[in-house]
């Protein structure tokens, strides 16, 4: 998502009601869930969801910027139980990417996080 998600939103879920969805998810029989939209790694319990996903069962994929994988972030995906990463590069430029995005400077942490996330063995 190209949209700035700096701050959660009043109506946010929290953490208690996140989990029960999952648990509905589990009971009805879905196998799998994506995190996506702004950007699921801004959301302060993240790691806990997926993991809390992971150990019910459910296959967890994540859609990212990619701004936020950092070494430390791309193992606690992998501790989380993330199976597949989608990272967005909306261009082979700096320039493209940058100008879709709108914020200076993404390009190269898109792209050190798709570095960090091949060399830690993430499918992306």
């Amino acid at each position: 998502c190209y949209q700035r998600a700096e701050r959660p939103t009043p109506d946010e879920l929290t953490t208690e009601e996140k989990l029960a969805i999952i648990d509905q998810l589990v009971e009805n029989n879905v196998s799998m869930i994506a995190f996506s939209g702004g950007e699921p790694l801004m959301c302060e319990d993240f790691f806990k969801v997926a993991r809390y996903a992971y150990e019910r069962g459910l296959y967890v994929s994540i859609a990212t910027n990619g701004t936020l994988l950092t070494k430390e972030n791309v193992a606690r995906l992998k501790e989380a139980g993330v199976g597949y990463l989608e990272i967005s590069l909306d261009g082979a430029s700096k320039e493209t990417h940058e100008s879709f995005r709108g914020i200076n400077g993404c390009f190269e942490k898109t792209i050190r996080g798709i570095i960090n996330s091949v060399e830690a063995g993430m499918f992306t």
